[in-house]
């Protein structure tokens, strides 16, 4: 026959949040197995290391509590706890004693408080309550944050929650992205000791003011907008220089000038020689958390364009300036045009002429009055009716001259001879000896030889070439 059978059952009652205890019992049974045992049986009941002896007269075939123990356990720092436990009875002389052992996991008791943030997400100087639902009523929270270069504390002794407006100065700790993570960690204390830590994220974003500075400053670089007070199209050209302002720390990531249609990126950005009237120079700059800033300016840009002349013509004259066919004059009329540019562009003209037939001639100048910027007129000039002459007109602005040539022949004659006796002319003034000149039209009626080579062509032939010649 085996020793008594004996059993330790615990319980757990009294549980303590505020003290991280709870008291544990130990209730012994016995049973008996039907022999005679010692009057004075010793006992033990031990649990988590604390032991209870004791004596007991256990009577034949005696079964039921027989002692109990009880103990107050402290849990572990995080609630929980687990404790070995045993029992010893003596009662049997004959088969020694009765032993039980094993271990009891505790009633788990919330310690730190899990905070939790409504909303998750803010942007820097937005606020977020944190809820901190504590496990006693008595636990209050020392609240800290960090970026990751530290803990800051920010709130002391919080009780079941917390508003928290996020300081914009945070965001220097993210320069480079949009989001940035914050670590709040909440300490719970009772009695003013820690039972324990947690924490939660919080991702913060820029703010709609947390965008780059900037600022832009245009000049020219050819000096034209000192001299007209504006820009000139086709001549001037713009240098863009930007002043940015880096937002809490973020550096500048990109950069777009466009100057007249055409996008830089350096800065200072200067174009080409601009070519739009009504374009603006626009500017965007972007910083590492992805915020952009764009500002525009338009400058005030005149219209150019090289000085044009719309009529130019040359004819024979009188010394008065009226027409005539065999006139030692030539009468010159010219209308042209000119950009104003404020009315500050400087404007000139002038017609020289010389005759054709001596090269080696220099050319004598006229000024020709220009007394607005559309303007017409005419010059007289002294040109022998014996000679032809090149003519040119040139108009002048600030920036530039368009020259217009042209010819006036002789004076009309039907038949002249050259002084020389060896020249002749048809419809002009012979000008040069050993020279057959003809300044009419044409019509040859008869065989025409060129050094005994025969040039006549037949009809059907002369109507085949004024048909090639557009003539009809």
């Amino acid at each position: 026959m085996a020793a008594p059978r004996i059993q330790l059952i615990i319980s757990e009652s009294n549980i303590s949040i505020p003290n991280n205890t709870s008291v544990l019992t130990g209730t012994l049974y016995y049973y008996g197995n039907g022999e005679t045992y010692n009057q004075n049986t010793s006992c033990s009941i031990t649990i988590n290391g604390d032991t209870k002896s004791f004596t007991v007269s256990i009577a034949k075939n005696t079964s039921g509590v027989i002692g109990s123990h009880s103990v107050t356990v402290t849990h572990d720092a995080d609630g929980n706890k687990t404790v070995n436990y045993s029992a010893v009875v003596n009662a049997s002389a004959h088969y020694g004693a009765s032993t039980t052992s094993g271990s009891y996991a505790c009633t788990w008791i919330k310690r730190a408080t899990q905070p939790s943030l409504s909303p998750a997400e803010v942007k820097y100087g937005e606020s977020t309550t944190i809820s901190l639902p504590r496990a006693d009523s008595g636990f209050v929270h020392d609240l800290y944050y960090s970026v990751g270069n530290g803990w800051v504390k920010f709130k002391s002794s919080a009780g079941t929650s917390y508003t928290w407006t996020v300081p914009k100065t945070l965001a220097t700790s993210g320069k480079e992205s949009s989001t940035k993570t914050i670590v709040i960690r909440a300490v719970t204390l009772s009695g003013g000791s820690s039972v324990g830590e947690k924490t939660v994220n919080l991702s913060a974003n820029p703010s709609a003011d947390m965008v780059p500075g900037l600022s832009i400053k245009i000049e020219d670089t050819t000096g034209n907008y000192t001299k007209f007070g504006a820009y000139v199209r086709a001549q001037s050209k713009i240098k863009c220089t930007l002043t940015e302002t880096l937002s809490y720390e973020s550096p500048i990531k990109s950069r777009s000038i466009e100057i007249d249609g055409v996008k830089y990126t350096q800065n200072p950005a200067t174009s080409n020689v601009i070519v739009y009237t009504d374009k603006s120079v626009t500017a965007t700059i972007t910083d590492g958390r992805g915020m952009s800033t764009t500002k525009s300016v338009k400058p005030a840009v005149l219209d150019w364009w090289a000085p044009t002349v719309t009529r130019f013509s040359v004819a024979r004259c009188n010394s008065a300036g009226t027409l005539q066919a065999d006139g030692a004059y030539t009468r010159v009329d010219y209308a042209v045009k000119i950009a104003p540019l404020n009315n500050k562009n400087t404007k000139s003209a002038i017609v020289k002429y010389k005759k054709q037939s001596d090269p080696d001639t220099a050319w004598k100048n006229v000024s020709a009055s220009v007394d607005g910027y559309t303007y017409q007129g005419y010059v007289v000039l002294p040109t022998s009716s014996e000679f032809t002459y090149d003519i040119e007109l040139s108009v002048s602005d600030y920036f530039m001259t368009t020259p217009v040539p042209g010819v006036i022949g002789t004076a009309f004659t039907l038949m002249d001879w050259h002084a020389s006796g060896k020249g002749m002319a048809i419809g002009k003034v012979a000008e040069k000896e050993n020279l057959f000149d003809v300044a009419m039209p044409t019509k040859i009626q008869n065989t025409l030889t060129v050094k005994s080579v025969d040039m006549t062509i037949t009809d059907a032939e002369y109507n085949e070439l004024v048909n090639l010649l557009g003539g009809g």
